[in-house]
């Protein structure tokens, strides 16, 4: 299960998802559909979304994915207004955690 995988392990995951959805989004760009222009904004908020979660993976020290704070982002019932609040929250609490990280 994935809450059992270490936060790195997991982050790859959630990166391998937002890659997919940048090609998804790419995709619906080019079919010039209709409603092409609202799938594209979802598949490439979706894909912010997943790099924002691998971010905190990366930067927590909680020893399982299951115990990463993901500020609500793993929740399906966010809307797309808070969903967006909360991806920029978690870009700039993982952004901090980076700053604060000693590097070798």
């Amino acid at each position: 299960m994935w809450y059992d995988q270490a936060p790195a392990d997991y982050a790859r995951c959630l990166i391998d998802g937002a890659e997919r959805s940048d090609q998804q989004a790419a995709r619906y760009r080019t079919e010039g559909k209709p409603w092409s222009d609202y799938e594209v904004k979802r598949a490439e908020q979706q894909a912010r979304r997943l790099r924002a979660m691998a971010a905190l993976c990366l930067t927590s020290l909680a020893p399982t994915a299951g115990n990463v704070d993901f500020l609500g982002l793993n929740r399906p019932e966010i809307s797309g207004e808070q969903e967006l609040r909360q991806i920029i929250a978690a870009e700039q609490l993982a952004a901090e955690r980076r700053a604060q990280t000693p590097t070798p």
